[in-house]
């Protein structure tokens, strides 16, 4: 009975340092890529490695852009379902961190659509009683004009932050902020009706926009060590 005592108080003290090492982390993230979950671990003190996916789908309609010569109105629409991989390093094996890797866009979209809400009456009058014009252009006629914004799938990515992707304690919160290289961003319209946005107009677009090729991006965790 004292053997089968001591023998199980050896695997004990043998198995505790195993049991007390948690090396993988899962949890649920939010942020600016919207909602999302992440899987975490542990490579050492100062490495962890994490992969996460993230999903935001983002409509806003009849947003007033009237000014005092027209009446005007945009519908705005973002979608992003993306995934990561990225590397903490925790230079001095505290909670600050220096994250670099990379994102993958599964769907990418962000589309700008522009509208008039006027009424335009043209043509010479003639005996029309009311004084409007000889044709009535109604708004649905007019048409409208959506715009495309477009950069790479594959997007690079570094930042800093606080919080281990696999937590010391069961539970742990984390923080990430930094910014997605996108590239060049690409201009994609359709027009309809009388309203035009030619590829002139497009280019115009990018070129004004050449120089923002950074996201900047903003993630909370809260993970569960096992």
């Amino acid at each position: 009975m004292l053997r089968k005592s001591i023998l199980l108080y050896i695997l004990c003290v043998c198995s505790s340092p195993l049991l007390a090492q948690r090396n993988i982390g899962v949890g649920v993230n939010a942020g600016t890529n919207g909602l999302g979950i992440q899987l975490g671990y542990k490579l050492s003190d100062n490495f962890f490695i994490k992969s996460s996916y993230s999903n935001i789908n983002l409509n806003v309609e009849d947003i007033d852009l009237s000014t005092d010569q027209v009446r005007q109105k945009a519908n705005f629409s973002y979608l992003l379902q993306n995934g990561d991989l990225i590397l903490d390093i925790h230079p001095f094996k505290n909670w600050f961190k220096i994250c670099v890797g990379g994102s993958y866009n599964f769907q990418q979209r962000t589309l700008v659509g522009l509208s008039l809400q006027d009424t335009v009456y043209a043509g010479e009058d003639g005996d029309d009683p009311d004084d409007l014009g000889d044709f009535i252009l109604y708004p649905d006629d007019l048409g409208f004009v959506n715009i495309d914004f477009l950069w790479n799938n594959i997007n690079p990515y570094v930042g800093l932050g606080f919080g281990r992707a696999v937590p010391k304690k069961r539970v742990g919160f984390s923080v990430d902020f930094g910014v997605n290289y996108i590239g060049k961003i690409t201009i994609e319209s359709e027009d309809s009706g009388m309203l035009v946005y030619d590829d002139y107009q497009s280019r115009s677009l990018e070129e004004s926009l050449d120089t923002y090729r950074w996201l900047p991006r903003l993630q909370f965790a809260l993970s569960v060590s096992l």
